[in-house]
């Protein structure tokens, strides 16, 4: 079955399942602050712009899994010194020079700093996966059965003037995130104990 005709009936299954949908901005249950809320509706993309000096951009090719600083610009702010980091691994990982996957780290070097609200996101260049919905599909229904998961939307991305296209734009995994796992999964234990006792 070719993937489109696939992808469809799965999509239109998952939208109309538990009120589950593309832009409703809907709060979850476990997740009381909405940090960045406005960036995963994918009523629009957003255009990430970055810039890595070309002495950092040389540090980059030497040491890929360097930190190295960026500015980015969004919706007409600018974010100076971003903590930047290429990520993936073994099938996603791509040079810098390539189409990267990126971790964007907002309080490394500036540490009030926020991207509406988040310190960390995550920009997947998506190469494992051509819909570019596996990341939004899967916290979609995490969150729909009341389990935490990091929320996921689209950005297009450019890096020192190179169109790099369409990217998954993910929430960052930070100690806030991981207490409140930790505190659900928590909560979660201690009911299904209540109920046995």
């Amino acid at each position: 079955m070719p993937r489109k005709l696939f992808f469809a009936p799965l999509m239109a299954a998952l939208l109309m399942w538990g009120g589950v949908g593309m832009g409703t901005g809907a709060e979850s249950p476990v997740r009381p602050a909405n940090p960045g809320g406005e960036i995963f509706t994918n009523a629009v993309f957003r255009r990430i712009i970055l810039e890595i000096t070309p002495g950092d951009l040389a540090e980059l090719r030497k040491d890929p899994r360097k930190t190295v600083q960026a500015t980015l610009r969004e919706g007409g702010t600018n974010y100076p010194s971003v903590g930047l980091h290429l990520k993936g691994s073994t099938g996603s990982f791509r040079g810098v020079d390539e189409r990267p996957s990126l971790t964007l780290n907002f309080d490394r070097f500036i540490p009030a700093q926020r991207f509406h609200g988040l310190s960390r996101i995550h920009l997947n260049n998506s190469v494992e996966d051509p819909t570019y919905l596996h990341e939004w599909l899967g916290g979609e229904m995490f969150r729909a059965a009341g389990v935490p998961a990091p929320r996921a939307g689209h950005a297009l991305v450019e890096l020192n003037g190179r169109n790099l296209g369409l990217y998954v734009l993910k929430e960052g995994f930070t100690g806030i995130f991981s207490r409140c796992i930790s505190a659900t999964f928590a909560a979660t234990c201690m009911t299904r104990v209540q109920g046995t006792m």
